[in-house]
């Protein structure tokens, strides 16, 4: 079971306990990996088709490790792209940040934009 989007820190554990109310080994049936999409608007499709990055979050044991080997060897074709393995919660709380960050750069800009407006400045 793959969870793709932007997500709280931790839903991967959420996700073991609904499947754990439904089966007393979940471990054994279901491999829960996070894989956030780093997709910028307007060029989402393109990111799709040529990730420079892949971040594949797993659990720590066997299963892990043969779901990591596996979902790697459907990217191994894209050229170009950084395959990391992380563990689960590094992977939701890396997308955090990857967006943080974004956010961050976005405000300094507008401020220095904002600054430059009222100094007459040019960047």
């Amino acid at each position: 079971m793959i969870e793709k989007s932007t997500v709280p820190v931790g839903t991967h554990k959420n996700i073991r306990d609904i499947l754990l109310k439904h089966s007393e080994k979940p471990d054994d049936l279901f491999t829960i990996v996070s894989m956030p999409e780093f997709l910028a608007e307007g060029v989402a499709i393109h990111n799709l088709l040529h990730p420079d990055r892949i971040v594949i979050g797993t659990p720590q044991n066997e299963n892990g490790v043969n779901s990591f080997n596996l979902i790697s060897s459907l990217y191994k074709t894209i050229e170009n792209t950084t395959i990391i393995n992380v563990r689960q919660a590094s992977s939701e709380l890396g997308k955090l940040f990857s967006n943080a960050m974004l956010a961050q750069r976005i405000s300094s800009m507008n401020s220095l934009s904002e600054l430059c407006e009222i100094t007459g400045a040019s960047v």
